[in-house]
């Protein structure tokens, strides 16, 4: 990436890394809901594991997904050695995504699926706030923005 989020040059590679993550994203859902769904004895040949393989597949796929998107973006932003802003919103994402999960579990009783849906979840909230950072805020308080004024 070049050094400054924000430039044309930035915003176009980081555009498409991202496009490049969801694609592998994509390929990385379909395999997986793939497999737990034709290809359960993989892995196991419990007839009750492989229930909560297709119970888990849907919610999981989402999940991954996701987590190949929003590690695209963290990538970008780590380029950008925006490690404030990144740790900023680790944690109101974390507790968010334990709110998920207990919610998911104890109100609506979803059992593993519960685990994918809060991961879902995490990534999702951390891809918008990256994706905010790195295309509307670009370089506000970026300290590489700070270092090239001096």
């Amino acid at each position: 990436l070049p050094p400054v989020l924000g430039s044309r040059r930035a915003t176009g590679t980081a555009a498409m890394l991202l496009l490049a993550a969801c694609g592998l994203g994509i390929l990385n859902a379909v395999a997986s809901c793939g497999v737990a769904l034709a290809l359960p004895g993989l892995f196991t040949k419990s007839a009750e594991v492989i229930a909560i393989m297709a119970e888990c597949a849907p919610a999981m796929s989402i999940a991954l997904l996701l987590h190949t998107a929003s590690m695209g973006s963290e990538g970008c932003l780590l380029a950008a050695r925006d490690m404030r802003f990144m740790s900023f919103c680790y944690a109101p994402n974390a507790a968010l995504s334990y709110w998920t999960l207990t919610l998911c579990v104890g109100k609506f009783g979803m059992g593993a699926s519960a685990l994918w849906v809060a991961l879902a979840q995490f990534h999702a909230c951390r891809l918008v706030a990256n994706g905010v950072r790195m295309f509307l805020l670009p370089g506000r308080g970026s300290p590489l923005r700070k270092k090239l004024a001096e």
